[in-house]
């Protein structure tokens, strides 16, 4: 066997025990991640709640925290307005989103949404909850 034959044999053994290490590091690095504004960014970042609306604030919050599981497939379906204000109307909303950590039925499980997140929802809310 020649230098070229024995350097590629090594190199192709060498590739086949990195490669399945490289490609859990890469797939492992996107992973979910929630920034809490507060902790992140701490006395910093204010809260601007001079025009809270469904279309901008309200609604990409719903569909970033809560419709991934309640889409229809899970107890409620809070996917579209009608939904949403259903739960609004009732209380449920607050009430999930505001309990401590740990608390049953506590919305989003895992993690507390940011407090400026739940000051718009709650201004949202005092305001009659509009689709605008």
């Amino acid at each position: 066997m020649n230098f070229v034959n024995l350097y590629i044999m090594n190199t192709t053994r060498i590739a086949k025990v990195i490669m399945p290490f490289a490609l859990l590091l890469i797939i492992s690095m996107p992973s979910c991640y929630y920034d809490n504004t507060e902790e992140t960014y701490p006395g910093g970042v204010p809260c601007d709640t001079s025009a809270v609306t469904w279309t901008l604030d309200i609604q990409p919050m719903v569909n970033g925290h809560c419709s991934g599981c309640h889409n229809g497939t899970q107890q409620f379906d809070i996917s579209t307005y009608a939904s949403v204000k259903a739960i609004v109307i009732d209380g449920r909303m607050m009430q999930a989103m505001s309990m401590m950590q740990g608390m049953p039925k506590k919305m989003p499980p895992g993690y507390s949404l940011p407090d400026c997140t739940l000051l718009k929802t709650q201004l949202w809310i005092d305001q009659g909850a509009l689709e605008n």
